[in-house]
Parts: structure tokens; C-alpha cells; sequence
């Protein structure tokens, strides 16, 4: 769906994402929608001189809403590291070269 010029749901624009920028919004709006029943809360951008570092920030993660007290220090890690997997795939199935770290801040 990210792919193809069409008139489906995914790309009413018919358009087709080929910037790791366009891909990020597409992923932050759509996918996470998809997959979470909300879209992620922002995308931020770090530029330095070697790389370019993006993140996808989500504010109210549903994957660990639900987790217990006593588990919450390992739980939410793994939890994001899935939740990576699941970006670099779509990235990388898209040729975009990229590498996809999840990282965990606690609240």
C-alpha cells in the first residue's frame, strides 16, 4: 500500500512516499493508526554532520498500558523493540537504507 499509486485508503493521494522523511509520516499516521488504533504524537528530527537521526514519538504507547507494576522495568523494553522491528521493516522493505534503535524513556 505504500508502494502503489491507487485510489485505496492508504494512499488517497496517489502518491508514493521515496523520502526516509515521507516514510516516517507515513508510518507515524497511518501505519501507527493502524496498528495501535492512533497515530503516533510527532516525529522529530536531529541532523549532524555524519548522520540524520529521527524518532518516532508516542506519548500514551498502547503496548504497555496494561503491563503490571512488577514487570514494568523489563516489559516495556521489549515492547519497544518490537515496535522498532515492525519500522525497519516497512523501511527497509521500501529500500531505504536505515537502521532502527527502540528506545524507552520512563515517564
Amino acid at each position: 500500500m505504500y508502494r502503489e499509486k491507487g485510489s485505496s485508503a492508504a494512499c488517497s493521494s496517489g502518491k508514493r512516499e521515496i523520502t526516509i522523511t515521507g516514510m516516517l509520516f507515513f508510518i507515524k499516521d497511518k501505519v501507527w493508526k493502524y496498528l495501535f488504533g492512533k497515530p503516533a504524537d510527532e516525529v522529530k528530527e536531529d541532523k549532524n554532520d555524519e548522520t540524520q537521526i529521527f524518532q518516532i514519538v508516542d506519548n500514551d504507547d498502547i503496548t504497555n498500558r496494561f503491563i503490571p507494576e512488577h514487570m514494568a522495568d523489563v516489559v516495556p523494553s521489549e515492547c519497544a523493540f518490537f515496535m522498532a522491528g515492525i519500522v525497519e521493516g516497512i523501511l527497509v522493505s521500501s529500500n531505504m537504507d536505515c537502521k532502527v534503535i527502540a528506545c524507552f524513556d520512563k515517564i
